[in-house]
């Protein structure tokens, strides 16, 4: 419906016409300070309304003023009064548009699902439809799926990381991992010794991949190795261990570790931080004895002084190990334990 307003402070208004009857109405609009005045509303004071009925075609309005403004003249020296009428009526936002009256004016908005001003002379022309709102929604819904997806999946490696370093961890306090550290401390071995964390072999080992591999016996398997220093290593990742042994382990670890002989392969350290330990050895390239005395043809260096000298170290290995380890030690210098080294210097591995 439209509306009569008068805007003010000492002022009166009557707006008269006619639609088939006479038709009289109007308002006063009072205030005394500036600070009554507030934009956006009109509730009687500064400004009044009054309905007109639909359907009028002719009117006359009177504007006068009650004291001539002399009390408010410093902030309100004149009274205004006007029709506003609905621009609505004209319908003049687009079919699909939703028309809102305001006002002195009008405003166009879209329904859900369309994008447009929503004026039928405005920019963007007819209403669109709502496939880009639905291809931003799609986005949003794509990227906000992708990130949960991250968000997860680092979470579950995070969760697993954690828990591979406890279980090393564990590992590592179950093969008395700190008693061996503190036993290298004590003995002055922390130099020629090493205890290597499962990741550092696992990384030499390139994963423990087949092609590493050097040998296979009844209590574990040997691969090649090359450590982040570059030089190469052979690990023994043995299958069984009997935990009530591990101390006397730790304490034949120290004695290995500080043994120095041409025919003893030496023992570089040990991995604590799997179930089963695992130990690092000298690389000896050459290959075992019994491959060069099943494989070498008949070449001359094994002559009957060399197989004496073979047996008379083997002999010697034999009661090195029996005198450094004792009883609880596998005594085992069959020749495919013995390695192969340069100026026909035979090594042999001491295994655990």
């Amino acid at each position: 419906m439209n509306k009569f307003t008068i805007v003010g402070c000492d002022d009166l208004a009557l707006i008269a016409g006619t639609e088939g009857r006479n038709f009289t109405s109007g308002c006063v609009s009072l205030c005394s300070e500036k600070e009554d005045l507030l934009d956006g509303y009109c509730s009687g004071i500064g400004c009044c309304q009054t309905s007109i009925p639909k359907g009028l075609q002719r009117f006359s309005v009177v504007l006068g003023s009650l004291d001539n403004h002399t009390e408010v003249w410093s902030f309100d020296p004149c009274g205004y009064a006007f029709l506003d009428v609905n621009e609505c009526e004209n319908n003049p936002c687009d079919p699909q548009g939703i028309c809102t009256n305001t006002a002195g004016s009008y405003n166009c908005s879209c329904p859900c699902g369309y994008f447009s001003d929503g004026r039928k002379d405005g920019r963007g022309g007819n209403t669109q439809s709502s496939r880009f709102p639905v291809t931003t929604m799609s986005l949003g819904l794509g990227f906000g799926f992708l990130a949960l997806m991250i968000g997860i999946t680092w979470s579950y490696f995070s969760i697993q990381k954690r828990k591979i370093i406890k279980l090393r961890e564990k590992f590592f306090q179950q093969n008395c991992g700190f008693l061996l550290k503190q036993q290298l401390s004590t003995e002055g071995s922390l130099e020629s010794a090493k205890v290597f964390s499962a990741e550092e072999l696992e990384k030499a080992t390139n994963n423990y991949a087949e092609d590493r591999i050097l040998g296979r016996g009844g209590y574990g398997t040997v691969y090649k190795g090359i450590l982040s220093d570059h030089r190469i290593v052979a690990i023994k990742k043995s299958r069984i261990m009997d935990q009530s042994q591990i101390e006397l382990f730790i304490n034949e670890v120290i004695i290995l570790t500080q043994v120095n002989h041409r025919n003893v392969v030496k023992l570089l350290g040990c991995c604590l931080e799997t179930e089963v330990p695992s130990l690092v050895y000298e690389y000896v390239p050459n290959d075992t004895l019994f491959y060069h005395i099943h494989n070498s043809g008949g070449k001359p260096w094994f002559s009957w002084e060399n197989r004496l000298r073979i047996a008379a170290e083997s002999a010697a290995a034999r009661y090195m190990r029996s005198t450094l380890l004792g009883k609880w030690w596998k005594v085992s210098t069959f020749d495919n334990k013995v390695l192969w080294c340069y100026h026909f210097v035979f090594e042999f591995l001491l295994l655990l």
